[in-house]
């Protein structure tokens, strides 16, 4: 597998962890968002200048090692929204969260509506957040 792959889908596994940690006590502390800003300045960095390493690194690459940040960044404010709605954090309404019973019969009463649009629009980023760069720098 090429290095560049490699390198474009570690940040699509760190904002899938992101995701599913979004309530361990890990993901509230500094350690974090000094993890996403340094990948932030590295792509940053890759982005404005891509012969700055030893090897070009193209821009789709640059741009998928930035999205963590900006996915934090949309956590973060979903979060916001969440309280302002319920006054609770959402319930990550995803099949695999702590947040939900994933049993047969369960019906997931207590996951209200916002629940599961904001849970949908995070899961989305998720994905489409490394590929907006394919279309935006073919």
């Amino acid at each position: 597998m090429k290095l560049e792959a490699i390198i474009f889908i570690s940040p699509l596994l760190i904002n899938f962890i992101l995701l599913f940690a979004r309530k361990k006590k890990w993901t509230r502390t500094k350690a974090k968002w000094l993890f996403v800003i340094v990948l932030f300045v590295i792509g940053l960095v890759a982005f404005q200048n891509p012969n700055y390493f030893d090897f070009r690194i193209p821009r789709i690459v640059s741009w998928s090692i930035m999205t963590p940040l900006i996915f934090s960044i949309l956590d973060f404010l979903i979060m916001r929204l969440s309280y302002s709605i319920q006054n609770r954090d959402l319930y990550l309404w995803v099949r695999g969260s702590e947040d939900i019973d994933n049993s047969r019969f369960s019906g997931g009463n207590h996951v209200r509506g916002s629940d599961r649009v904001l849970s949908l629009i995070l899961l989305f980023s998720v994905i489409l957040l490394p590929f907006v760069g394919m279309l935006i720098f073919k």
